[in-house]
């Protein structure tokens, strides 16, 4: 499994600042373990730690919308449909799995197994084709850095343009730049977000045709 990235953010500097210097980095991570983690998985069910590192670097992204240009939000749009298909994929895996030993299952789970097989291969194309094509990475990394560093100049210039000293302006630069205050304090609670199986989602019709088809059936999720 790829080395975890600790942020230290620098009081001294802007928001943004910190963001150009940080992101990229958190970036680079992300797809040195992702890649580790698809190879590693054999089994669908596999594929749930490679949700959750998603589901982080989405959130920490989004904390700093205003820092950067619409790339960051074709970049966070491509990132969220990679975790549809492994939400998609980890609901059927944790409900073939929560009823398992239920009475009159059987046909219920095999639809399950079978789904969260096809949605992982849907994940697996997305990411081979698309999210992790050649030069994706690059593009993801080069982005979250030219366009940071684009901004903290900007506020230190604006800083500048009204008479404030070099040192007083790097610490009111983070006010000035467009990024808000509350990106910085939030930051490290993204990227430790994580979260359980969605038990509770909506099934599509042909799983809710099953459950019909056997009302009787204690394992029936629908209801």
């Amino acid at each position: 499994m790829a080395k975890t990235v600790h942020i230290v953010w620098d009081a001294e500097r802007s928001l943004a600042a910190n963001a150009s210097r940080h992101l990229p980095a958190l970036a680079a991570a992300y797809f040195a373990e992702a890649r580790t983690l698809l190879a590693e998985a054999a089994e669908p069910a596999h594929l749930h730690r490679l949700r959750l590192i998603s589901k982080r670097l989405r959130y920490t992204l989004e904390l700093f919308r205003q820092c950067y240009g619409p790339g960051l939000e074709q970049r966070i749009q491509s990132l969220r449909s990679l975790q549809d298909l492994l939400g998609e994929t980890n609901d059927a895996v944790a409900s073939a799995q929560l009823i398992r030993k239920s009475r009159g299952s059987v046909r219920m789970r095999q639809y399950l197994e079978r789904r969260a097989a096809q949605k992982a291969s849907e994940f697996r194309t997305e990411w081979r084709t698309h999210f992790d094509a050649p030069g994706r990475e690059a593009w993801w990394v080069g982005y979250l850095h030219r366009a940071g560093r684009r901004t903290a100049k900007q506020a230190s210039a604006n800083a500048a343009a009204d008479g404030v000293s070099s040192g007083s302006a790097r610490r009111s630069s983070v006010h000035r730049t467009p990024c808000s205050d509350a990106a910085l304090g939030n930051a490290g609670d993204a990227a430790s977000t994580g979260e359980e199986p969605r038990l509770g989602a909506p099934f599509d019709p042909q799983l809710r045709e099953i459950a019909a088809s056997d009302p009787a059936n204690p394992a029936n999720p629908i209801g």
